[in-house]
């Protein structure tokens, strides 16, 4: 249990699609106004890795195409995403530009779901009856998505009251870093 919660940990930390949107979210709201928005992550997560870890594993191993095809999917959103944050207008940060069904669909297509539920959770069978692991993962993904909002809420709010369109920017390129990676992954340039 221990190296699943050490590797379930390193992986979700990573900075990548959900983690930017949760601390653009923090940055936006503040952490006590933005510390719900955890468990939409939790629900985007275990809307992933429930169906796959217990009806989708063997196809998904037997047919890799339909893995590729999610991780295009995931590829478009964030982009759509990144495009969403790069055309905010000065005037347009007093408002949330992040939602919790942004995050809640950026959750669901993150490859981070397909990984827990493909290599990192055991499966089905394995577990016999126990929710433990799921147990872990729920409160791995609440702490970690506790942590980037934390981070929103202190680090980037206040540069995000200085500069607001530079932090839109730069969250927005860091999405459109992640949607490249994504799609290249998918199509087996990397």
């Amino acid at each position: 249990m221990t190296a699943f919660l050490i590797a379930l940990a390193l992986l979700l930390v990573v900075p990548g699609p959900t983690n930017t949107v949760l601390a653009m979210a923090g940055a936006e709201r503040g952490f006590a106004r933005a510390l719900p928005l955890a468990a939409v992550v939790l629900a985007g997560y275990l809307t992933t890795v429930v169906p796959v870890v217990t009806l989708a594993a063997p196809f998904l191993e037997a047919k890799p195409v339909f893995a590729d095809g999610t991780k295009l999917a995931a590829a478009a959103w964030v982009l759509v995403l990144a495009l969403r944050l790069w055309s905010r207008q000065p005037r347009d940060h007093d408002a949330a530009a992040i939602s919790a069904m942004s995050i809640y669909t950026t959750t669901v297509l993150n490859p981070k779901g397909l990984v827990i539920g493909l290599a990192l959770l055991p499966p089905v069978q394995a577990m016999a009856g126990s929710a433990l692991p799921v147990f872990a993962l729920a409160g791995a993904v609440l702490a970690i998505s506790g942590l980037w909002l934390g981070l929103g809420a202190t680090a980037i709010a206040t540069l995000n009251r200085r500069h607001p369109v530079l932090v839109s920017r730069a969250a927005s390129g860091c999405l459109i870093v992640f949607s490249a990676s994504l799609a290249a992954k998918a199509m087996g340039l990397v």
